[in-house]
């Protein structure tokens, strides 16, 4: 396929020049077709964390063109995001009327399928497709190829023996500094008034509570959404809040707290709020 990229640029889906995203961030690709009102259509890539604007089209001053097709691609740091489409017309991008012809959307984040709306028939004026950026770089059963702890002690080869020894635990991640960090998942199944309800993870030290992960109050009615980050040892608080929980009078919603691949904490059934204490392990090995 030879279109345009969502800024007007001649582009070809089987160039593979394109040069890889960097080790953290994941990458996320579009592909729009416009019906025969490409005028109408407009869309935003927006952190939802923080409500910025990372991307938006078409350019200033132009219109995408009738039943043409337009790529794009992102590398993503991991976070919350919102994909949304915009058709000032009100009535989409495809209609049962030949006159007014039939686009089509679809996303991918790290070649698995994001969302699409193919022969969506629906009338609408806009159309969000929240997803989640995870971490992407996993250690487990990558060789180290680092020689000692590099103070010239000559402890290198007896460091470097002791990590050959001890097994890297199943799950496990590399934080930004190179250090081992650990993998914690929050999957989150809400009822049917999801956007009620958000959780966040923070942080305990004597400085005060830092966020560390977080989700608002975004998930659809029944939905379900699972966030995850590469956290260093430490204490922590996980916090749910919900009007009146998310099981069982309006659903069978629930929460699970996932550290390094093991299910830590599960509920679902609290009144305003529920919240754990729990604590990351200290890595005595990658610090050597």
């Amino acid at each position: 396929l030879v279109g345009t990229d969502l800024m007007g640029e001649p582009v070809d889906q089987y160039d593979r020049r394109e040069a890889a995203c960097d080790a953290n961030k994941s990458e996320f690709r579009l592909l729009l077709r416009t019906d025969l009102y490409g005028y109408e259509t407009k869309w935003k890539l927006i952190n939802t964390i923080n409500n910025q604007v990372l991307a938006q089209g078409p350019p200033p001053n132009s219109n995408y063109a009738d039943k043409s097709a337009y790529s794009g691609r992102w590398c993503l740091s991991p976070g919350q995001y919102t994909f949304q489409m915009i058709d000032n017309g009100r009535d989409g991008i495809c209609s049962t009327n030949p006159l007014f012809g039939c686009g089509m959307l679809r996303l991918w984040l790290n070649g698995e399928n994001a969302g699409s709306m193919i022969n969506d028939k629906s009338n609408w004026r806009t159309k969000d497709f929240p997803f989640i950026v995870g971490i992407s770089s996993r250690v487990d059963g990558v060789p180290n190829n680092n020689k000692g702890n590099g103070n010239g002690n000559g402890n290198e080869g007896w460091c470097s023996k002791v990590r050959s020894v001890m097994q890297v635990p199943q799950g496990t991640c590399a934080l930004a500094n190179g250090r081992r960090g650990h993998r914690v998942r929050v999957t989150t199944v809400v009822d049917k008034f999801g956007k009620e309800t958000s959780w966040k993870i923070t942080r305990k030290n004597n400085s005060g509570n830092i966020v560390k992960m977080k989700m608002e109050p975004i998930i659809p009615a029944n939905g379900e959404m699972s966030v995850e980050d590469c956290l260093p040892a430490g204490m922590y608080n996980f916090e749910v809040r919900d009007m009146d929980g998310i099981c069982c009078r309006y659903g069978q919603g629930s929460f699970k707290l996932i550290v390094d691949g093991k299910e830590l904490l599960k509920g679902g059934s609290f009144t305003k709020s529920i919240d754990h204490d729990f604590q990351l392990g200290f890595d005595w090995i990658s610090s050597m």
